[in-house]
């Protein structure tokens, strides 16, 4: 989406959300403000996530695709998770992947 496409408000949370990013904000508490707003649609949300995540260092993407594949993979065989079990899983992988 180009910047003339963006609605102001959209646009806005962009802007915020990168100023999250470049004052070094965990990326934790970038999900949590873009999970505040509850006047974004889901898709609004996911495309701000993508861009957050597109805004850090390549490393820590690595790190945390890593840890979330690690969550999926050891889930596979438990057979359906609920949203809920699988955010929780996820967030306690991508901790111990911090903590490495």
């Amino acid at each position: 989406m180009n910047e003339t496409a963006a609605s102001p408000p959209l646009a806005k949370y962009r802007d915020a959300i990168m100023e999250l990013i470049r004052e070094g904000e965990p990326f934790g508490d970038v999900e949590d403000a873009i999970n505040a707003h509850a006047g974004l649609t889901g898709e609004h949300k996911a495309a701000l996530w993508l861009f957050a995540f597109s805004m850090r260092d390549r490393s820590e993407q690595q790190r945390d695709a890593l840890a979330h594949l690690t969550a999926v993979q050891g889930a596979a065989g438990d057979g359906e998770m609920t949203d809920q079990a699988r955010e929780r899983e996820l967030g306690e992988a991508a901790e111990a992947a911090l903590r490495e």
